[in-house]
């Protein structure tokens, strides 16, 4: 359902005003933070690794791809680069998660 909300949101036409540069770039981070966090928390049983991190990356792509042939929108190398960064910042985190009791079970069991 995440990944169907995301691609619908990122390929729409937007109605809203202009978002800045910042917020476009935030939303990407945001996004891809929380599309890490449920890959991971999703196979518990196997590291935050490439396995996981490059379907990620690859979808991150596949929607700027997409978006180069949609009128309203357009590829941006540096919307992937934020994709990219909210990935890093999951890996990052995620040494702070796991000493969370709700998520230290998970990662645990």
């Amino acid at each position: 359902m995440s990944l169907l909300l995301i691609t619908f949101l990122a390929t729409m036409e937007l109605e809203l005003p202009e978002m800045t540069s910042i917020d476009d770039k935030l939303g990407h981070v945001l996004a891809f933070l929380y599309l890490a966090f449920l890959v991971d928390y999703s196979f518990p049983t196997s590291r935050f690794n490439l396995l996981k991190i490059l379907p990620l990356l690859l979808y991150g792509i596949v929607i700027e791809l997409i978006q180069y042939y949609i009128p309203h929108r357009m590829f941006s190398l540096l919307d992937f680069l934020a994709d990219g960064v909210g990935v890093v910042i999951y890996a990052l985190l995620f040494q702070i998660l796991i000493h969370v009791p709700l998520f230290k079970l998970r990662w645990t069991e």
